[in-house]
């Protein structure tokens, strides 16, 4: 899942176009890109920095979603999401009102 999950990460960042990439090449892949990956296979967690004025990063792990911000020292907050979230989260054309419309209220 975490595998396919980064794969449709770095196609949808325009990083590369990658399918059913192992684990290995598709964290290099990444790591080349600025995408932070720690664990291996389905234990993976993945943090990117996003371009927005108010969050710095997203992450993703075991059906969790890590928002850090900008101002407050770098807060960080977790909500719970799926892949598909995640992946929509950081896609969007602006983080802020993506985590406006989806997570704020959580």
């Amino acid at each position: 899942m975490i595998p396919a999950l980064l794969a449709r990460l770095i196609t949808g960042l325009g990083v590369a176009a990658v399918e059913g990439e192992e684990a290995s090449v598709l964290a290099r892949i990444a790591g080349q890109a600025g995408i932070r990956v720690e664990g291996e296979a389905e234990d993976m967690e993945i943090t990117i920095p996003v371009d927005s004025t108010a969050i710095s990063s997203i992450g993703y792990h075991q059906e969790t979603i890590t928002v850090t911000f900008r101002r407050g020292g770098s807060l960080s907050y977790d909500f719970p999401g799926t892949p598909e979230e995640f992946v929509a989260f950081a896609l969007a054309p602006s983080k802020g009102q993506f985590f406006n419309a989806h997570f704020k209220d959580r």
